[in-house]
């Protein structure tokens, strides 16, 4: 815990930080939902839109790495750093809607990335070094706030979708970029968007307007080394460049010492490098109860007219989870 910075206003940063993570998990989780929306808009594949979708992904580690690298050197600066980042993520995810190539699609992608990467980073510093060995609690309320953004962003969004059927009288090939749709509901992606960037605006601003009064107009002194690492390890005037490096890459620089409580955290960040816009998580526990709703209506549908009869019961099938006799 830093000593210049009282109990009040540590839990206040803290609230102010799971805010910031509802953010993020409203950006992160706008594009899945308006995937065929853009696909529409575009007039291109499924394939191509997912492809630009993924530039988040390595927005995020992009954003993540230099991030790692400027973030100790920002001092007090970093918590105007994360309202800095989560403008331009706000004010492109804005612009998404009214680009007209895939090629600025995957630019917005990354740029929305590189930006929720860096707020990351920043949001997760500044919880260590307010909390110290106390960050455990901070730290899953600020990934509580994440999911609850994340859950958040398609209800919100999902008014301004289109709504698309699949007519029962046609034959789809889903690998073919020429499905036939019914569009049911006129797609205003573009107010989704605009509705996403305006709750972040509106999540990160008591951040900015707290660092910016609290620490740069009235006790700025007081403020000044809030988040000041207590060892040399990162001061580049102590050590070499190839030191400061490697401390840089050791877990434990950022936690105390604790390599394992670095260690942890190091894990978690980089989970959130893999985000799946489509689908389901390897292992997870709802891939079975999907598996078994969705194939055992198939299999019924298709198959209640043709069956064989053994011992005076009707076969049409034998499964055993993803094997299957017909």
């Amino acid at each position: 815990m830093s000593d210049s910075m009282s109990e009040p206003n540590r839990k206040l940063i803290t609230v102010m930080l799971v805010l910031v993570g509802i953010s993020q998990g409203l950006l992160n989780g706008v594009a899945g939902p308006t995937m065929v929306d853009l696909r529409m808009k575009l007039n291109t594949s499924s394939a191509d839109i997912a492809r630009s979708v993924s530039a988040q992904g390595f927005g995020i580690f992009a954003g993540a790495l230099a991030g790692g690298l400027v973030i100790d050197a920002m001092g007090t600066w970093k918590f105007l750093l994360v309202t800095l980042a989560e403008i331009i993520a706000t004010v492109t995810l804005i612009l998404m809607s009214f680009v007209t190539s895939l090629s600025l699609l995957w630019v917005t992608f990354f740029s929305v990335g590189t930006a929720a990467g860096l707020t990351s980073v920043a949001c997760q510093r500044i919880l260590i070094v307010l909390w110290r060995a106390e960050a455990a609690v901070p730290f899953n309320a600020l990934y509580m706030g994440y999911g609850i953004g994340y859950m958040l962003a398609p209800l919100a969004i999902n008014p301004f979708l289109a709504v698309l059927e699949f007519r029962s009288d046609t034959s789809v090939n889903m690998s073919s970029n020429n499905v036939t749709l019914q569009r049911g509901w006129e797609s205003r992606v573009y107010v989704a968007f605009a509705t996403i960037g305006l709750c972040v605006a509106t999540l990160v601003m008591p951040l900015f307007v707290y660092s910016f009064v609290k620490c740069y107009r009235r006790n700025k002194n007081n403020y000044s080394n809030i988040d000041e690492p207590g060892a040399s390890a990162l001061s580049p005037s102590k050590n070499g460049i190839v030191k400061r490096v490697l401390a840089i890459l050791n877990p434990a620089s950022y936690a105390d010492g604790n390599f394992k409580f670095g260690l942890t955290v190091l894990v978690f960040t980089l989970g959130d490098f893999f985000m799946k816009s489509v689908g389901v998580c390897q292992g997870c526990l709802l891939s079975p109860v999907l598996h078994t709703l969705f194939l055992g209506k198939i299999i019924q549908e298709t198959l209640k007219d043709h069956h064989i009869s053994i011992g005076g019961s009707p076969i049409s099938n034998l499964r055993f989870t993803d094997d299957i006799d017909i």
